[in-house]
Formats: C-alpha cells, sequence, structure tokens
C-alpha cells in the first residue's frame, strides 16, 4: 500500500510540473517576435550578435564599429547563432533568452527536488515563474537569463557529480560556459 500511494504522489508531481511547463511555455514564447526591440539594451546586443555573423568572429564583439567589452560574448553567440537560424529579427533577438528563462525554471525545480523534495521543487518553480521581473527579461533580448541558466545548470551539475565522475565533465563545460 505504501508502495502505491508514493507512486501516486510521484505522478500527481508530475502532472503539475508538467502543466507548470506547458503554462510557463506560454509566457516565455506566446507573441516572443510580435513587438519591437523595447529598450537600447535589446537594440544593442542585437547588433552586437548581428555584427558576429558579419565578422565570422564570435570573440570579437563589436558595437557601432568599435570593440564592445562591457559582457562577455557568451549571450551574444546564442542570439548570434539564433539569427543565423531564424534570420535577423526581434524574435531571433528574444529567444535564446526565452529558451534559457524556460530551461531555468526546469533546473529549478531539478534542483530544488535533488537537494529536498518534489514538493520544495514545484514550490521553486512557482516562485520563479510568479515574478514579473523574471518573466520579462526571459522575454527581452538580454543577457540575464542566459547567465542565470548557467549558473542553475553549474548548481546541478555539482550535485549530480556526487553520483559519478561521469558528471565532471558537463559540470566543466558548464562552468566554462557560465565565465564566457
Amino acid at each position: 500500500m505504501r508502495f502505491a500511494a508514493g507512486h501516486l504522489f510521484r505522478e500527481k508531481i508530475n502532472i503539475i510540473v508538467f502543466v507548470i511547463l506547458i503554462l510557463a511555455s506560454l509566457l516565455f514564447f506566446y507573441n516572443l517576435g510580435g513587438y519591437s526591440l523595447v529598450d537600447f539594451d535589446e537594440a544593442w546586443y542585437g547588433e552586437i550578435a548581428r555584427n558576429i555573423l558579419v565578422n565570422h568572429n564570435p570573440f570579437l564583439l563589436y558595437f557601432n564599429g568599435k570593440p564592445y567589452t562591457d559582457h562577455p560574448p557568451l549571450g551574444f553567440i546564442l542570439m548570434a547563432i539564433s539569427q543565423l537560424v531564424f534570420r535577423t529579427s526581434e524574435f531571433a533577438v528574444r529567444l535564446p533568452s526565452a529558451v534559457c528563462g524556460f530551461g531555468s525554471l526546469v533546473l529549478t525545480f531539478l534542483i530544488g527536488r535533488k537537494l529536498f523534495t518534489s514538493t520544495v521543487g514545484v514550490g521553486a518553480m512557482l516562485v520563479l515563474v510568479s515574478s514579473v521581473w523574471f518573466i520579462l527579461r526571459s522575454r527581452e533580448g538580454n543577457l540575464d537569463t542566459i547567465l542565470l541558466f548557467f549558473y542553475l545548470l553549474t548548481i546541478f551539475l555539482i550535485l549530480k557529480i556526487k553520483e559519478g565522475h561521469i558528471w565532471l565533465r558537463a559540470f566543466s563545460a558548464s562552468f566554462a560556459f557560465l565565465l564566457i
């Protein structure tokens, strides 16, 4: 009887997580390219990413013909890849942030479950998705959610290393991406 009750609880948690992720996907991805770039950061970052495609060098960032050294290149590289796939558009500039925001939500659940329980993971997801700032930043072509995603991924992979050293390479890659 105890096994059946635990199994039903896990099933309920999985359904709750699935529903939260479906609803959150609407928040993150609906009409992502339906309006023009809102602030100067989005426009600057989109232009820097476009310059990566023009110059064919992802590690030398340029804005207005001058080197841009204010931020590390990973976020711009992801935006450039998005622009390469979806052409230069508002959608392409915002897509990496939205994907990383959604991924951060998943990682928040996984970290909460790994450290405590599935219920804590669901609660942490709900807290994060209820943050208006988080949703807005995830829908903008900014670097905040990209940084958050790699930060959370690095923490999650540190926790996975306990299960076996096979996770060490993934952790190392995630940490390197976090730094660049």
